[in-house]
């Protein structure tokens, strides 16, 4: 079995993930993610990129009927909060507790989101947030968002690979719908 590519989505598979992503770029300050570190020296962007990836990875590994777009959609608001949660200030205490919030709050002022992606966004840090998840995206973007969030606190290049194969992906997909000689 080839680890390699059971770590890795199909090139058709990351163009739903990106047509989604470029869609949100235009209409939100999604961009505005890179901003910030998450965890280590990962960007926020750079974290709902990974989660949204591992997210849908997992649904496909594994078989998973749920509402891809939603996964998608939920897993790169999930931490839409758009503040350095790292700069000492009385509105970010309890930052893992209350961002859920913020991030729905900022995704409906931005974009129309559906019942799936305000659970994701939501409920996503359970159990702190105590509410629970209602639905099996929801489920998987939690669990794949501490998987990830622990990865970066130990990694110091965190999604570089994953970063350079999408882009590549994403590149040679552009060219290869054009007609260039």
């Amino acid at each position: 079995m080839d680890l390699g590519k059971l770590l890795t989505l199909k090139q058709e598979e990351q163009l739903v993930l990106w047509s989604l992503y470029q869609k949100l770029i235009r209409r939100t300050r999604i961009m505005e993610l890179d901003n910030y570190i998450q965890h280590g020296t990962t960007s926020t962007l750079k974290h709902t990129i990974a989660v949204t990836y591992y997210s849908l990875l997992f649904i496909k590994r594994f078989h998973i009927r749920c509402n891809e777009e939603s996964l998608i959609i939920g897993a790169l608001f999930h931490d839409y909060f758009l503040y350095d949660w790292h700069v000492k200030d009385r509105t970010h205490r309890w930052h893992g507790f209350f961002h859920p919030k913020t991030a729905y709050e900022n995704a409906v002022r931005d974009f129309e989101i559906n019942e799936i992606e305000t659970d994701i966004i939501r409920k996503h840090m359970f159990p702190l947030t105590v509410m629970l998840p209602r639905y099996k995206e929801t489920v998987v973007v939690s669990l794949v968002d501490k998987i990830c969030s622990t990865y970066e606190i130990f990694s110091k290049q965190s999604y570089e690979k994953l970063m350079d194969e999408l882009a590549e992906n994403i590149y040679q997909s552009y060219f290869k719908d054009q007609d260039i000689e």
